[in-house]
């Protein structure tokens, strides 16, 4: 396995070229380009994620890379060369972020069958900052899903989400996923507990119920009469 750096911007002309025992690779988003021949004849690679910073991949670039099954490509690749996945014999699945349209808008050289193929899986990214600028989520979704914040989502609160920072733009949770989405995220809290004590610190009564229910005093005890409570 190898992790490229992040000061990398150009995987250059085989660089990778006939690693055969290369098995994973990360690619940083730093990268906008994968060059010639790249990662030909990289037989043990299975699987690629191309980030959304590369806009073009190169002549041959994973030339008969034999166990490549599947990659992850973004909208942001505008033209893949001659022959960049020629003879990838196991090439089935291409996970691409954006629409078929989108798809159909890449330059596509000749060579490239095994690609052009195989079945396509097209998603979206929602990611959710919270109120600290922090990214706490960031979940692939099928196009026309609906978003799930169960995960997020803590006892006793609500959220909502909005399309600005300045949070003026509230998101509707109905609306289905058509394009990537960043998300700010706000924690409302929407239930309370309330406690009565007796004078001697006895708990009297305790409930918890969402926010605006008016709260309901508990009965006098028998043994207090001929008293009223006081709170």
């Amino acid at each position: 396995t190898y992790t490229i750096p992040d000061s990398v911007i150009t995987i250059g002309y085989g660089a990778f070229s006939d690693c055969s025992g290369l098995t994973s690779i990360y690619i940083p988003d730093s990268v906008t380009s994968i060059g010639d021949d790249a990662f030909s004849l990289c037989s043990g690679l299975a699987s690629i994620y191309i980030p959304d910073s590369v806009t073009s991949i190169g002549d041959w670039a994973f030339y008969s890379c034999s166990s490549l099954a599947s990659i992850t490509i973004h909208g942001s690749v505008t033209e893949i060369e001659q022959k960049a996945f020629y003879s990838c014999n196991s090439l089935t699945m291409v996970n691409y972020n954006g629409t078929e349209a989108d798809w159909n808008d890449i330059y596509i050289d000749a060579g490239n069958e095994y690609l052009k193929n195989a079945e396509r899986h097209y998603f979206w990214y929602v990611t959710l900052i919270d109120e600290n600028g922090k990214e706490i989520s960031k979940k692939e979704y099928e196009t026309n899903a609906l978003i799930d914040i169960s995960d997020v989502e803590p006892s006793g609160h609500t959220i909502h989400l909005y399309t600005d920072e300045e949070c003026q733009n509230e998101f509707d949770l109905q609306t289905p996923i058509s394009r990537n989405l960043k998300l700010q995220l706000r924690y409302i809290v929407n239930q309370y507990t309330y406690r009565f004590f007796d004078i001697d610190n006895t708990l009297l009564k305790a409930e918890t119920f969402d926010y605006g229910t008016v709260i309901t005093p508990p009965e006098i005890p028998g043994d207090k009469d001929p008293y009223t409570f006081d709170y």
